[in-house]
């Protein structure tokens, strides 16, 4: 990382990786940019902000993970093929 360059902060400042974050930046001279506080618009503040280190815990990846599993299963007709076209490709290389 560059001095400048910036991160977002989502996580409650009592998390301890939230913490490491905080101190870190203050030792890279990195810029620190604070969400909105609305769990549902962290992509919009990413927009905003332009982020070049995205820190995150397991348990939004698993959130992630379950949003688009759900999505897939969803799908139907050519959309569901399309999906398991895709993911066999990326499974079998």
């Amino acid at each position: 990382m560059v001095p400048g360059e910036a991160l977002i902060s989502y996580l409650p400042y009592t998390h301890s990786f939230e913490q490491m974050l905080f101190g870190f930046c203050i030792m890279q001279q990195l810029r620190i940019g604070f969400y909105s506080g609305d769990p549902t618009r962290i992509a919009e503040d990413c927009s905003i902000l332009k982020p070049h280190f995205f820190p995150s815990v397991p348990r939004l990846y698993n959130k992630i993970y379950s949003k688009i599993k759900g999505t897939f299963e969803a799908a139907t007709g050519c959309k569901k093929w399309l999906v398991n076209r895709g993911l066999g490709s990326k499974q079998a290389a």
